[in-house]
């Protein structure tokens, strides 16, 4: 009788001598007994909650809290709402081993359902259909709705449109037991990775499910992966933009998001440049987007330096949108928005941000999973770019062996020679070979004219380019021959900073691109160098580099062949004065001595007419030796024909006519 102390059963019968005997064998089995007629006193009995309620056929509430042990007599009552029927007449031991078996099963009922719920999975039972016909409060965590939501539904209702469900359940029903993985569409549309075992007919037509939620480990494994992925990348190519987008495409579908960029941080300025962009459809920004400093939600996470999570980021007064991104924004369906700064050693190098559909929450472990996914990322970003650093480093360093080599060997070239129009035109032609140019040509510098009039061009259609003096402030080498400084366009004819002025030799040239910089010697501008292009080019800084540094050694070799024709010039007139020297010691009389000297001053000045006269001392009178005249073009009369030129020099000698040298 003890173990059946402080267990309550109420009898529900209107028959008052039944209920007294049906009492009477309960508390002679140790239970303690309440009576009630059926009706409105029952169910206030009800209420109570007694551990076990026994009513007579349809006397009893329909509905009780606990088990209901139902007595009739042979088939007659329902068994809706019964846990349990004894057939009367009965024994008071019958009575009482029935109740204790309806009790022991309602515990173990207890502790199922207690584990039904309690447990961390979801447990879902349905009927042969796939309806849902039980499922607990993690069933009901996972698939965002509230029981009385779920409960009637098709399980199929909630699953992605990927996954045949009428094809899975047809295998079950066959197989008996299956596993696998689909994806669930919670009630708000976000979705959940989902691991199953499922067995059919654990009951005569009832179907259970086991259901875990493996999108946390999904997503771990989808962040190791992206960063292994990242890390092979990097291991291919030092290409930074690459890298930002593999990045990119890694956190939105990390983050199941519907876009993802990913910013760099210009550390003068402050502003972050959009590096790399991964999206399902257009955005309101593209690659190249600057964000000045501290605007939007990545401007607000690399300010505060840390993660920025916002339901509607154009209503988050932390978030201050760039005027030319509001109006987007505010049409857009992407408002919510997870922004998190990029780090490396305490320093931050950019931003990366994700945005989904409007008031979209991004819980602590979203956070947590992009905040380790960022780390990682910042680390691969930066050694892309150290990578891509070291590689252009390398590059230049090989571009600029090349380029000492090519000019070595174009300083070989055009000082060779020392002849000046040779000279000039070797500069051309290995500056237009050396800049892979389709037009070259240099202009020297005339102080007396202040202009520089072309003598030397390479790749040239017509002669139109040598009858061009260039002024300054006229055309584009005239601003270089103005400024003193190198000057592109890639727009020769519709460049509003060129005027028009040599416009018709341009276009005869067919010129497009071009480039000029000054030859300087000593400080002071000589020349002009100029390169062109009939297509489409931009010169690079480096171009213009060396285009500058071929102009220093076309300065150097035009000076040399200037020195060289100066000390030309200058051993010619040593060698006429030594001659005449010679001649006047072997010269017999005035006269021979007075044709040897102008014979050779001939050659040293020419075209100055000259004559030795010698005079009597003592008388005054002078008296004609020789005479040098410049070539003319002697007329035979004032409407007569031009005579032929018949000498380079006419000498008289007294009153006789004589040529000396023709």
């Amino acid at each position: 009788m003890t173990t059946n102390q402080g267990r309550t059963v109420l009898v529900v019968d209107d028959c008052d001598d039944t209920r007294s005997l049906i009492g009477a064998m309960l508390r002679q089995a140790g239970y303690q007994v309440r009576e009630a007629l059926s009706g409105a006193d029952a169910a206030r009995a009800v209420a109570e909650r007694p551990d076990l309620v026994i009513r007579c056929v349809n006397d009893g509430p329909a509905v009780a809290a606990g088990p209901v042990l139902e007595l009739s007599a042979g088939d007659r009552g329902s068994r809706e709402g019964v846990d349990a029927r004894l057939t009367l007449p009965a024994t008071p031991g019958q009575l009482a081993t029935t109740v204790e078996a309806v009790l022991r099963v309602h515990r173990w009922e207890a502790v199922r359902r207690s584990l039904f719920d309690l447990v961390l999975d979801a447990i879902v039972i349905t009927d042969g259909t796939g309806r849902l016909l039980d499922v607990n409060e993690s069933s009901c965590v996972m698939f965002g709705a509230l029981k009385m939501e779920v409960l009637g539904r098709r399980l199929g209702e909630f699953l992605d449109r990927g996954f045949d469900f009428d094809q899975a359940w047809q295998t079950l029903r066959e197989w008996g037991w299956r596993a696998g993985e689909f994806r669930l569409v919670r009630t708000g549309g976000m979705v959940r990775e989902i691991e199953y075992v499922a067995r059919a007919n654990v009951l005569p037509g009832r179907h259970l499910a086991l259901l875990r939620d493996i999108t946390r480990q999904k997503q771990w494994e989808g962040a190791a992966g992206a960063l292994i992925e990242v890390g092979r990348l990097m291991s291919e190519t030092a290409d930074v933009r690459q890298v930002a987008r593999r990045i990119a495409e890694s956190t939105r579908s990390l983050l199941g998001v519907q876009s993802a960029a990913l910013c760099r941080l210009d550390p003068e300025s402050g502003d972050l440049v959009v590096l790399a962009l991964a999206r399902d459809e257009a955005e309101v920004l593209d690659e190249g987007f600057v964000f000045s400093r501290g605007s939007g939600a990545v401007g607000a996470a690399v300010r505060e330096r840390r993660p920025i999570a916002s339901p509607d980021v154009y209503n988050d007064p932390r978030v201050l949108l760039p005027p030319e991104l509001r109006a987007g924004v505010e049409r857009s369906r992407r408002r919510a928005m997870l922004a998190l700064p990029l780090m490396v050693e305490g320093t931050v190098i950019g931003a990366l941000a994700a945005r989904d559909r409007l008031g979209r929450m991004f819980d602590a472990e979203a956070m947590r999973l992009a905040s380790a996914f960022a780390d990682q990322a910042a680390l691969a970003l930066e050694k892309a770019r150290l990578a891509e650093e070291q590689a252009k480093l390398l590059e230049e360093t090989r571009r600029q062996r090349e380029e000492a080599v090519a000019l070595e060997a174009v300083a070989r070239s055009i000082t060779s020679s020392l002849e000046r129009d040779e000279v000039l035109q070797r500069i051309v032609d290995e500056t237009r070979a050396v800049c892979d140019c389709d037009i070259a040509f240099l202009a020297p510098y005339d102080p007396v004219t202040d202009s520089a009039r072309i003598v030397a061009a390479s790749g040239s259609r017509s002669r139109a380019l040598f009858t061009t003096a260039i002024t300054r402030g006229r055309g584009l080498a005239g601003k270089v021959l103005e400024t003193g400084e190198s000057f592109t366009t890639e727009d020769y004819v519709n460049d509003p900073r060129i005027s028009k002025d040599y416009l018709p030799v341009a276009v005869e040239e067919g010129t497009v691109t071009q480039a000029a910089v000054p030859l300087r010697s000593r400080g002071a501008i000589v020349g002009l160098l100029c390169v062109a292009n009939r297509g489409p080019r931009r010169f690079t800084p480096v171009e213009v580099r060396v285009l500058e540094r071929l102009a220093d050694q076309a300065a150097i070799a035009m000076e040399n062949s200037q020195l060289y024709a100066a000390l030309s010039q200058h051993a010619a007139r040593l060698r006429a004065l030594r001659e005449i020297d010679q001649g006047i010691l072997t010269a017999s009389s005035p006269r021979a001595i007075a044709e040897t000297a102008l014979r050779h001053l001939s050659g040293l000045v020419p075209c100055w007419p000259a004559s030795v006269t010698m005079f009597d001392v003592e008388t005054g009178e002078g008296r004609i030796l020789a005479v040098v005249a410049v070539r003319s073009k002697i007329r035979s009369g004032p409407d007569g024909p031009p005579a032929p030129l018949i000498a380079k020099f006419i000498w008289l000698r007294h009153d006789e006519l004589r040529i000396v040298a023709t």
